[in-house]
């Protein structure tokens, strides 16, 4: 498990990772949101190696980050809204551990 400071610093470890992370991006980060990392990380093309998880307060009609919400559900990112129960994301979080090991494997063989 690692922890980065910002968005900056968690692209930058996502980056050079030689392991596959389930990262959780919430929404209200300092200096860069969940929202802002995400569309970064789809278009340094790090979604093909990295697991997502985008948590969010409940969308508001007019919120910007929508847009976002919308591509991360339409690439199979979930999209958690708070409150939420922990019990809940553990089991997201492990469906995406067991997805990225299993094509961990796949690129194996």
């Amino acid at each position: 498990m690692s922890e980065a400071a910002g968005g900056e610093a968690a692209l930058a470890l996502l980056r050079t990772s030689a392991d596959p992370f389930v990262v959780l991006l919430d929404h209200l980060m300092p200096r860069m949101s969940g929202a802002d990392v995400l569309r970064m990380a789809i278009r340094a093309g790090l979604v093909q190696r990295h697991a997502f998880v985008l948590l969010a307060a409940a969308p508001l009609l007019l919120d910007p980050e929508l847009e976002a919400q919308a591509q991360a559900k339409a690439l199979g990112i979930p999209v958690v809204t708070k409150p939420f129960h922990l019990d809940m994301l553990l089991v997201i979080v492990a469906g995406c551990a067991a997805h990225l090991d299993a094509a961990e494997h796949a690129a194996a063989r």
